[in-house]
């Protein structure tokens, strides 16, 4: 006898909205808990990866096993469908992804605006959610200091090579006397493929230095957006303390990473929502229609019901 089969609503009933309740709720507790940190603890400064995408993975994970697996798992599977995993991947995801885009949104939302006389007074770690401006800088291009990094990508197709400068941002040319507090990051970078030979390899890099040395000549050191906020808790913070050591300006006891705001806060917070729009709108698409193309068992669905009612 053919299985019979859930209709399509049922099957919305018992899976898709209490996923899209789920992810609703997740980002809600999530959105709760960054902003109050945010406004509380602005100098709370865990790992970026940690804060932004492995602490929310590991929660969407377990809040999917815990409410979201038991339903998940009343679906037929066969040998080449798993449907169950295929949605509990795209759940975990967009949930945990989402984060990023919602953390961007309250920092700029939460943050202030804050005008100082000059990067010499920034004595204190910068907090998370306040933007920066100076009366009177100078930046001391001459002193700057590098890190040179390569990685292989794209299973070793292709290697990418990393410049990361940092320069000392003073209150005037006299301050290069005494050790730097503030230091602006750059961060150049290029494409190359791995296969090549190693003296196209060295042509590439001796030709990715000149560019670089060029674009730098160019910089003006100045924030287009009229604000500098400090560099996020990541890897790439690391390889701009080792440039700043490599630098030749005494580096004070606490250096502070800056960098350089591109376009305006109106236009991050515009673009946070945008994404974190597209990613629930993109992630809810998925999850539907793998849903959809999906089979649940009527009697599944029916024993299900019986059990929570």
């Amino acid at each position: 006898m053919a299985e019979e089969y859930a209709g399509l609503t049922v099957t919305l009933n018992l899976i898709f909205w209490p996923f899209l309740r789920l992810a609703l709720l997740f980002w809600a507790g999530y959105g709760l808990l960054d902003g109050a940190l945010l406004h509380w603890l602005p100098g709370f400064d865990p790992p970026a990866n940690c804060w932004q995408l492995l602490g929310p993975g590991m929660l969407a994970a377990a809040l999917l096993l815990w409410l979201l697996w038991p339903r998940l798992r009343l679906l037929e599977t066969g040998k080449k469908d798993n449907s169950p995993l295929l949605l509990s991947i795209t759940a975990v995801a967009t949930m945990a992804f989402g984060t990023n885009y919602l953390h961007d949104y309250l920092r700029v939302a939460l943050g202030r605006f804050e005008t100082l006389d000059s990067p010499a007074v920034l004595r204190r770690p910068p907090l998370r959610s306040t933007f920066y401006c100076f009366r009177h800088q100078y930046s001391a291009a001459h002193y700057a200091g590098v890190e040179w990094q390569a990685h292989l990508v794209n299973n070793g197709r292709n290697l990418v090579l990393h410049l990361y400068v940092a320069t000392p941002l003073l209150a005037s040319p006299a301050d290069t006397v005494l050790p730097a507090t503030s230091w602006l990051a750059l961060h150049y970078s290029t494409k190359i493929s791995a296969r090549v030979s190693e003296a196209d390899k060295q042509a590439a890099y001796q030709a990715f230095l000149r560019h670089t040395a060029t674009q730098f000549g160019k910089e003006d050191f100045a924030a287009p957006a009229g604000y500098y906020a400090r560099m996020p808790n990541t890897d790439e913070r690391a390889a701009y303390l080792r440039a700043a050591r490599r630098a030749r300006l005494p580096l004070s006891a606490t250096p502070i990473l800056l960098i350089a705001g591109k376009v305006s806060l109106a236009t991050r917070k515009q673009k946070a929502l945008y994404y974190l729009a597209c990613w629930l709108g993109g992630g809810t698409t998925v999850f539907f229609i793998i849903l959809l193309i999906s089979r649940l068992p009527a009697a599944s669905a029916q024993a299900f019901r019986a059990r929570h009612r």
